[in-house]
């Protein structure tokens, strides 16, 4: 009986060490991947690319999720725009100081999980001025998801503005998990932002929860738009006389996409919409009269029953739309793979939150999907592509 006993330890023993080899060899992997440098794709434009970054202050109102009622909503904005420059250092992936604090944040554990910020190289370059090609350029609005930030989607707005676009960009402060403003100002994501645990997206608290954040992105949304008006105005603004007020398009992912076609429903500024992959909460008696795309992940092969219930909710508001409409879905799509999340995390595709589309080619698709839609109905240009029988490859398109 002993003996038996002593076998059995022994295997036990070599089981947990087998296990624990398992696990330190895949820490050492992910830890090596992490570390590896990441190029962001080339933009697919005729432009050079330029980006700043400004700290913004709507006085009109206040922090919704700050627990102080007086505190004005301070935004962090990053804009991409055309350039003419094409040699020089390109910009670090997020602006000083808030890369030092985001990669602070990356430490231990945590930092294996996407690649260092400081590793990912961009194609834009820092405070550059304004392609001079054109006197006005059309602007895009774009919305990060919830918890993200402006940075995080550069690969789409890099080549939105390779392609003549300027592209403006808040991200949300309170609601995003960290912004850094320049004054060394960090905030975090408010508790108060949390959806509610109830498994169920379409539960009555959890529609309601959403709905209050959509309309602070919403509000957020309506104060760019006015910041455009502005600065197109402004004598000494580098904007001054090339904001083309009347060709904006407004998109977002996520949330911020659900904000984006929300805001469309009334704002006669906004001329397209495009929501990548954010479900319509609280829009089941809207009817957009706007172009608009909805492009999607893949829910085809998901058992899942609450991703089927919130397909079928969208579905019954997509239905209604009266204006061109355009569903795009990216097979094998999930729905961080509209970010560059894609691109920059060598984990989180285990964790289910990226399809098993390459990440590089998932952004391609979806950025000419972008483009496409905006070209089409920003500067009346051809994207036989949005057609259903020419769709790209990986892509299915219905449209209405």
């Amino acid at each position: 009986m002993k003996k038996v006993i002593k076998i059995v330890l022994k295997v036990i023993g070599l089981s947990l060490v087998a296990v624990l080899l398992l696990i330190g060899g895949f820490i050492g992997y992910m830890a090596i991947q992490s570390n590896q440098k990441v190029v962001l794709p080339k933009p697919t434009g005729k432009y050079s690319v330029g980006r700043a970054a400004y700290d913004w202050t709507d006085q009109m109102r206040t922090n919704a999720f700050a627990g102080k009622p007086n505190e004005k909503r301070e935004l962090m904005v990053m804009t991409w725009y055309p350039a003419d420059v094409t040699t020089g250092k390109t910009a670090a992936y997020i602006p000083e100081p808030w890369l030092h604090v985001a990669e602070k944040d990356q430490s231990g554990l945590n930092g294996i999980l996407t690649h260092k910020l400081t590793n990912v190289q961009t194609n834009s370059h820092t405070n550059v001025p304004l392609a001079g090609t054109q006197k006005t350029y059309p602007v895009i609005i774009l919305e990060p998801g919830l918890g993200r930030a402006s940075y995080d989607y550069s690969s789409i707005a890099e080549d939105l503005a390779s392609h003549g676009y300027i592209v403006i960009s808040s991200t949300p402060t309170y609601i995003a998990d960290l912004v850094v403003f320049p004054n060394d100002k960090t905030v975090s994501a408010s508790s108060a932002t949390q959806l509610p645990e109830t498994g169920n997206s379409l539960s009555p608290a959890a529609v309601s929860k959403t709905v209050q954040l959509r309309d602070v992105y919403a509000g957020d949304i309506a104060y760019l738009l006015a910041q455009v008006d502005r600065l197109n105005t402004t004598p000494g603004s580098a904007w001054n006389g090339h904001l083309d007020t009347t060709r904006i398009g407004i998109m977002g992912h996520s949330i911020g996409g659900a904000a984006a076609y929300h805001v469309c429903l009334t704002d006669t500024r906004c001329k397209v919409a495009l929501d990548m992959d954010g479900t319509l909460f609280g829009e089941r008696s809207s009817v957009s009269k706007v172009p608009f795309m909805f492009l999607s992940s893949d829910t085809s092969n998901d058992a899942g029953t609450a991703v089927k219930q919130e397909d079928t909710y969208n579905q019954t508001i997509l239905d209604r739309q009266q204006a061109p409409f355009y569903r795009v879905t990216i097979r094998g799509a999930e729905h961080f793979n509209f970010s560059d999340l894609a691109l920059r995390s060598p984990f989180i595709r285990h964790l289910g939150a990226l399809g098993p589309i390459n990440g590089r080619i998932g952004i391609a698709t979806s950025r000419q999907y972008v483009v496409g839609m905006f070209d089409k109905y920003l500067e009346g240009a051809k994207a036989p592509y949005l057609n259903p029988g020419n769709a790209l490859s990986g892509a299915v398109v219905t449209r209405r």
